[in-house]
């Protein structure tokens, strides 16, 4: 369903993110 796929979208997003304030600011450059 839609929803199933926005909700694993969303959850990857969360840990995405989670991950990258671990990471210093420049390494995403």
């Amino acid at each position: 369903m839609v929803a199933d796929t926005l909700a694993e979208q969303a959850g990857a997003a969360l840990a995405a993110g989670a991950g990258r304030e671990k990471e210093p600011p420049h390494a995403d450059r």
